[in-house]
C-alpha cells in the first residue's frame, strides 16, 4: 500500500497545462520538521485537485492525503507526493505562541522547473 498524508500550511501553486490540454497543478505545503525546520513539499494533483487549489488561502491549514512518487530529471530523482484529496481550513498547530502563520519561502533553485520535463502526463 502507498499512502500518503500530509498536514499543513499552504504556501502557493503553481497550474501548468499539458500539451493536450490538461491542467496540472502543484501545491505547496509548509510542514514543520526535526529541529521546527520549515520545508516546502510539493504536492501534485489535477482534476478535482485543480479546482481546490484555486480555493485555497496563504497561511492557511491544509490536509492532503495521497500517494508518494518520484520523477526523474539530469541524473536525479526528486520525490512527490500525487494528490487524491485536498481539504483546507483544516486547524494546524503551533508549538510557539504567536507564531507566524507562515514565513516567505523561495523555491529551491535546484528543484527543475516542470518545464523542463514537459511530458503529457507528469505522473
Amino acid at each position: 500500500m502507498n499512502a500518503v498524508q500530509i498536514q499543513g500550511r499552504y504556501d502557493h501553486f503553481e497550474i501548468y497545462t499539458t500539451a493536450t490540454g490538461k491542467d496540472i497543478v502543484t501545491i505547496f505545503v509548509e510542514v514543520t520538521g526535526y529541529g521546527d525546520k520549515k520545508t516546502l513539499i510539493p504536492v501534485k494533483g489535477f482534476g478535482e485537485v485543480v479546482t481546490a487549489a484555486k480555493g485555497l488561502t496563504p497561511g492557511k491549514g491544509i490536509f492532503v492525503a495521497g500517494r508518494l512518487d518520484s520523477r526523474e530529471s539530469n541524473g536525479r530523482y526528486w520525490p512527490e507526493v500525487i494528490a487524491d484529496k485536498v481539504v483546507h481550513g483544516v486547524q494546524t498547530t503551533s508549538k510557539k505562541p504567536g507564531a507566524d502563520p507562515i514565513s516567505p519561502h523561495t523555491r529551491p533553485q535546484d528543484y527543475p522547473s516542470r518545464d523542463e520535463n514537459n511530458s503529457d502526463c507528469p505522473f
